[in-house]
C-alpha cells in the first residue's frame, strides 16, 4: 500500500472546520482507481494537521496526482486559513492492527530521517522490536511504518484508544526508542501527537 501525506497548519479554532472542508474533496478523489481510503489527523492545540490518502500501488497513486492537486486547491479555497506545508509520497511497509481504524483515537507519529541505506535496518527494528512491545500495551490499536526510499524518511505511527493509553505506553516504549537511536546512527527525529478526526480506510478482507 502507498500513501500520499499532506501536512498543514491552521488556526486551532478552525480545526473543527477541517473535515467539513475536506469532505467534498475526499469524495471526489475516492472515485480514482486504486483508492484505499483516507485519514485526517489534527492537533487541536497547535493547529497542525495531516491528511493521508491510501493507494493500492505506486502507479494508482501517481495516476491520481492531477485530481489530488485539484482537490487540495478546492480545500484551501473552502478553508483559506489552511496552509499546506509539505506533501510526500510514501510506501506503507508495515501495517499491524489490533482494532479497526476509528475517529476520536490518538496517534503518536515519529518522523525519522536516516541515510537511505539504513531504512531497511530501521524498519526491521520497528517491526521486530518496537511493535511487539507496543502491541502488548493496553489501548494499542495499530502500528504503521511508511517510508520514502529515495530520501531516507520513515514515518512511524502508533494509534491508541486514548491520550491516557498513549502516555502509559510511552513509559514502556521510551527505552526501546533509545535502543533504536543507538543502533541506527544519523537519525533526525520529530515527534507529534494528533487526534484522528476522520478514518475511512479499506482493510484487507480476512482470510
Amino acid at each position: 500500500m502507498f500513501a500520499r501525506s499532506t501536512w498543514g497548519e491552521l488556526p486551532p479554532d478552525k480545526v473543527g472546520d477541517l473535515v467539513v472542508a475536506l469532505r467534498p474533496s475526499i469524495d471526489a478523489i475516492a472515485q480514482c482507481a486504486g483508492y484505499q481510503g483516507a485519514a485526517v489527523l489534527a492537533n487541536r492545540e497547535s493547529g497542525a494537521a495531516v491528511v493521508i490518502t491510501y493507494w493500492e500501488s505506486a502507479e494508482t497513486m501517481q495516476a491520481s496526482e492531477e485530481v489530488a492537486s485539484g482537490t487540495r486547491a478546492a480545500v484551501t479555497s473552502r478553508l483559506p486559513s489552511l496552509k499546506i506545508t509539505e506533501i510526500d509520497r510514501l510506501e506503507v511497509v508495515v501495517q499491524e492492527r489490533s482494532a479497526p481504524p476509528q475517529a476520536n483515537t490518538v496517534v503518536r507519529t515519529t518522523d525519522i530521517r536516516v541515510p537511505p541505506d539504513k531504512l531497511d535496518q530501521l524498519v526491521a527494528f520497528v517491526r521486530d522490536r518496537s511493535l511487539p512491545v507496543g502491541r502488548a500495551q493496553a489501548g494499542f490499536r495499530a502500528g504503521l511504518v511508511s517510508i520514502n526510499r529515495a530520501t531516507g524518511r520513515a514515518v512511524l505511527a502508533t494509534i491508541w484508544d486514548s491520550a491516557a493509553a498513549l502516555e502509559a505506553a510511552d513509559v514502556v516504549l521510551a527505552p526501546v526508542r533509545e535502543q533504536a537511536r543507538a543502533a541506527i546512527p544519523g537519525q533526525s527525529v520529530n515527534v507529534a501527537i494528533y487526534e484522528v478526526v476522520l478514518a475511512e480506510i479499506k482493510l484487507p478482507a480476512a482470510a
